[in-house]
């Protein structure tokens, strides 16, 4: 499951679809979920399961076709697992959203997007940790309690994993979002294992 974060404080309408924001907890103990809009990680991992092509060759063939004022977001997965520091020497425009764990045929990943912090119910953020995903994961899960384990659960999560993966830190892969000849450069980097394009809009 991939949700984009909204303010717990509020309701609201994104073109003409109402949807609440508060995950709630019935009486029954199961979760009600909110609806959201999705990031597009959901569909471009769904993509790769089918076998869409993923290969750094072919995303660079994509991108040198693709002209105009646009910006462009590719999935990408690394050849090992980086700390976030060093993923950025690669790409230094900002993650959308940060992989902390390996793509698995039976399982999803463990991944986080970069959102104010109120939002996400963990208090206020200092400048680097609104840059920071990795940061801003690590401190969610240093909130969570083995109680939370059921909840979790219902959202195919895993409470043990995902501990292990904030003390690890490491990138496995990150959406990234640019101009093609950002993206083209790159898709030259040799610890770049897979790359898919699953977005190109134009720019306003």
């Amino acid at each position: 499951m991939d949700l984009s974060p909204r303010s717990p404080h509020v309701n609201s309408t994104v073109q003409g679809h109402g949807f609440r924001a508060r995950l709630e907890l019935l009486p029954s103990g199961e979760l009600d979920f909110p609806w959201l809009l999705e990031t597009g990680a959901t569909n471009a991992l769904d993509a790769l399961g089918e076998g869409a092509q993923s290969d750094v060759e072919s995303a660079a063939a994509t991108l040198s076709g693709i002209e105009g004022p646009v910006v462009v977001t590719a999935l990408v997965w690394l050849a090992r697992p980086l700390s976030e520091d060093v993923a950025r020497r690669s790409w230094s425009n900002g993650f959308d959203t940060v992989f902390l764990s390996p793509l698995d045929a039976e399982t999803s990943p463990v991944s986080w997007s970069p959102s104010a912090c109120a939002w996400r119910g963990i208090g206020d953020c200092d400048a680097e940790m609104m840059r920071s995903p990795v940061r801003q994961f690590q401190r969610w899960v240093s909130l969570l309690e083995e109680n939370d384990a059921p909840a979790l659960k219902q959202l195919k999560l895993d409470l043990q994993e995902v501990r292990t993966r904030a003390q690890e830190g490491l990138v496995h892969g990150y959406f990234a979002t640019g101009r093609p000849e950002e993206l083209a450069k790159l898709s030259k980097d040799r610890g770049i294992r897979q790359m898919q394009i699953v977005d190109v809009a134009l720019i306003p």
